[in-house]
């Protein structure tokens, strides 16, 4: 057996990928309830970070960090700019 062996079956060199072709409105639609989701999923979490993580002497660090990253991970989803928030100033 040599091992120039070809294989046993057809291989199409010339595959394009694969697009779906989808409405406007149905991609504005998604568009939309992402946004939506990922803004109503961000406040509740900060709010459950604000309110029971934050002024709890006993509460996890680690839970308070992972929450805190869930959060803004989910406010640069729906397009906040949160790299530009590291350089404000509060008197």
């Amino acid at each position: 057996m040599d091992n120039t062996t070809q294989p046993s079956f057809e291989v199409n060199i010339t595959t394009k990928h694969q697009q779906f072709i989808v409405s406007r409105g149905l991609y504005l639609t998604i568009s939309i309830s992402r946004f939506i989701a990922h803004g109503l999923v961000g406040v509740w979490i900060a709010q459950i970070l604000y309110n029971e993580c934050l002024h709890c002497k006993d509460c996890n660090v680690v839970v308070t960090v992972f929450l805190s990253l869930i959060s803004l991970g989910c406010f640069a989803n729906i397009g906040l700019p949160i790299e530009k928030f590291s350089h404000v100033k509060i008197n």
